[in-house]
């Protein structure tokens, strides 16, 4: 995570001090903007920042799988309550930074409208750390104290090549603002899985410790999550001519996904206890999600880039 945050911040400070650049010299004249723009493109090159979270990632039976698609496993109700996590997620506390780049096409089809494509390499994911203490029983008489720990770290790093279609609005005389919104396309490059949770009840008479973890796990297969994604896109940004051929670009984008992150499981849950003796039974359970969160999740990110761009034709 710490080499993740160094990528983005090596990425965020320059962007940042490029703006602070631009923006204070209010003393340079902006050239004359070009007006028959109509039949004019854009071949840009831009780099950023992606923020990234998944929407719906709350799964119905918050527990780690148990069992396959097809086959439960026979658990008792302790194994069951160790490996149950009462997880909350949030949309910006779990975000997963990442970096965004890529090269950007822009053809004008009127002197204040264009299309605006590219191809872009975007981080998305989630990072997810909650951490909580709840005591459940005390009695002060006996000193009874039964409190339950519960840590739940769930990383997941999926990198896309991501193709946005949009339209873009220009405003103003020198088109120095512009709103955008279409769809996106992306294919799955890469995945990566690390989880860690913790359990621990503490108890005067039966305590417990629970560890599950999943190191770095390389969905090489593509195997969990679905390789094709889509979704749609909207943003805002900033524009500027440096020469009568270069211009200079910020964008703000949010990307909502449409489409399921799992590509295997889907929430299957089933639980059936069978009598095994006089006063004993035996559960089966079957508990199957993505890596311990909703297979309905989807994908959502904003990204904040900032790009050059060159200009043919008029």
């Amino acid at each position: 995570m710490k080499q993740q945050s160094k990528k983005t911040y090596s990425v965020l400070i320059p962007l940042l001090l490029l703006m602070n650049t631009l923006f204070a010299q209010d003393t340079l004249k902006l050239l004359p903007v070009n007006k028959t723009d109509k039949g004019r493109f854009v071949l840009g090159f831009s780099v950023g920042v992606s923020f990234a979270n998944f929407l719906n990632s709350e799964a119905p039976y918050k527990i780690n799988l148990y069992g396959s698609e097809i086959q439960p496993v026979m658990v008792t109700p302790t194994t069951k309550t160790q490996a149950t996590f009462n997880y909350n997620t949030s949309l910006f506390k779990d975000i997963n930074t990442g970096i965004c780049t890529g090269i950007t096409f822009e053809y004008f089809i009127t002197n204040n409208l264009s299309i605006n494509s590219g191809l872009y390499y975007e981080a998305k994911g989630i990072s997810l750390d909650y951490n909580t203490t709840k005591s459940l029983y005390y009695n002060p008489q006996t000193m009874t104290d039964y409190r339950i720990n519960e840590t739940c770290q769930i990383k997941i790093d999926n990198d896309y090549l991501t193709y946005p279609l949009l339209l873009r609005k220009y405003f103003f005389k020198k088109k120095s603002m512009f709103i955008e919104g279409g769809v996106y396309f992306g294919n799955l490059i890469s995945s990566h899985i690390t989880i860690n949770q913790e359990k621990s009840a503490i108890n005067n008479s039966f305590p417990y410790y629970y560890r599950f973890s999943m190191d770095n796990l390389k969905d090489e297969e593509k195997e969990f999550t679905n390789k094709f994604d889509y979704g749609i896109s909207f943003g805002t940004g900033y524009h500027k001519n440096l020469t009568s051929k270069l211009t200079f670009n910020i964008a703000m984008r949010v990307n909502v996904g449409l489409k399921k992150l799992d590509a295997k499981f889907d929430n299957e849950y089933e639980e059936q206890s069978i009598i095994s003796g006089p006063s004993s039974y035996v559960t089966f359970l079957r508990s199957t999600n993505y890596f311990g969160l909703n297979s309905d999740s989807k994908n959502i990110n904003t990204t904040l880039t900032a790009g050059l761009g060159y200009i043919f034709g008029n």
